[in-house]
């Protein structure tokens, strides 16, 4: 460190302001107890620079709040930036000022923060931790590729570590400064990141941070593999999402794998038992009249373990089966308690077992409408299992509008 430090007062003496372009890479074990120590000692000589022309930091390949934001202070202390005022004790009039407010007020400034992602929309599955906001639908949005209505929203949702043409540098693939990915900060990553400050703040800003993030974003909750002992949306609304934040749902899609017959739980496995348990318990705790719930069962023709492409009526009848094993339970939740309605939008997609068998693909290839009505009718029959008689899945029959937009996963 010492070295290190010489060398960057050497350098620091035989440049000018704003021409030197500094990316420092200095990745280390968050969880090491000197981390944050050898943090500051490894960014501290950027401080005996005159400012810089620009400036990138990483501390970390694995995301970590601490290092990032020790980063972040280098970074914009380096280029001659004022660091973003801090909520809470550090700076307690902007917090009072905040709260000083009233709710709706508040509300509507936090809906202009990180607390929505930039497609409004945040996927959570148990392979991952934490909330991941959606990424955008093209890996090229800064070369104008994507559609002009998505290149805003592409440039907050994924930045390309190998192409910068802003700046006419492509770095190489070690040289990844996405605050997403890693520890780290540039000017260059404008990549959706959690609000965290707004959760730490005060007990005020935390509550309305907590409506504005649930009931402003979609949220996907993807199950990706079986067996396991509990379905992945038991865990995310019994472990995951503080109860008094259940309420605050607007928009909540399921997404299950493609069902395999020896590896999903059937109505006698525990998992299905506590997800009939978990719709019993939600019912006291979601706002039913403000909620649309989606149930997507995902579909995936060339796994061999699947068998798809070869699917005869005993099998696709078990499937059939094995998905009312998991939307039957929705039955009460849907229709509503005795005293009021349900919910207010309710739609099923289930993958149709003989999609990808020869016969449909060769009918569908002569009759473009087939697959559309084919996957119609089984979605139709399945709603009408849940809700009852003189459901339509094209408008939902409670309130009679049309189902909202595909996710961007399926897109």
């Amino acid at each position: 460190m010492s070295d290190w430090h010489d060398a960057m007062a050497h350098i620091s003496s035989h440049i000018g302001i704003g021409r030197l372009e500094l990316f420092l890479i200095c990745d280390m074990d968050p969880d090491h107890p000197y981390a944050l120590e050898a943090a500051r000692l490894a960014l501290g000589p950027i401080s005996l620079f005159p400012r810089l022309r620009d400036c990138r930091g990483r501390l970390s390949r694995s995301p970590s709040y601490a290092l990032q934001k020790i980063a972040e202070e280098a970074v914009l202390q380096a280029c001659g930036r004022a660091s973003p005022a801090r909520l809470g004790p550090a700076n307690p009039r902007i917090s009072s000022a905040l709260t000083n407010l009233p709710p709706e007020l508040r509300i509507r400034i936090l809906e202009y923060t990180n607390l929505i992602t930039p497609w409004k929309e945040v996927t959570w599955c148990r392979q991952n931790s934490g909330y991941q906001a959606v990424r955008a639908l093209c890996a090229s949005s800064r070369q104008g590729l994507c559609p002009p209505q998505n290149q805003n929203v592409c440039r907050l949702s994924s930045c390309d570590p190998h192409l910068d043409l802003d700046r006419g540098f492509v770095p190489s693939s070690g040289c990844c400064f996405c605050r997403r990915r890693h520890a780290a900060s540039s000017f260059a990553c404008d990549c959706w990141a959690p609000a965290t400050n707004l959760f730490l703040a005060c007990r005020a800003l935390y509550r309305d941070a907590q409506f504005v993030f649930f009931s402003g974003n979609r949220f996907i909750v993807h199950d990706f593999h079986y067996p396991f002992e509990r379905l992945a949306i038991f865990e995310f609304l019994r472990d995951v999402v503080p109860t008094h934040c259940l309420a605050n749902f607007r928009f909540l899609e399921l997404v299950f794998p493609p069902y395999v017959p020896h590896g999903w739980p059937d109505s006698q496995h525990p998992a299905v038992q506590d997800w009939v348990a978990t719709v019993g318990w939600l019912r006291g705790h979601i706002n039913a009249p403000a909620l649309t719930l989606r149930v997507v069962m995902a579909d995936f023709w060339a796994d061999p373990i699947i068998g798809r492409t070869a699917m005869t009526k005993a099998p696709a009848a078990d499937i059939i089966r094995g998905y009312r094993c998991i939307t039957n339970p929705l039955r009460p939740l849907v229709r509503g308690h005795d005293d009021g309605g349900g919910l207010a939008g309710f739609y099923i997609h289930p993958a149709h077992p003989a999609r990808w068998t020869l016969d449909v693909v060769r009918r569908a290839e002569h009759d473009p409408g087939f697959l559309a009505r084919m996957h119609r009718n089984l979605n139709v029959q399945a709603e009408r299992d849940i809700r009852g008689p003189g459901a339509n899945h094209l408008d939902d029959a409670k309130s009679n509008r049309a189902e909202p937009s595909k996710s961007s996963w399926q897109r």
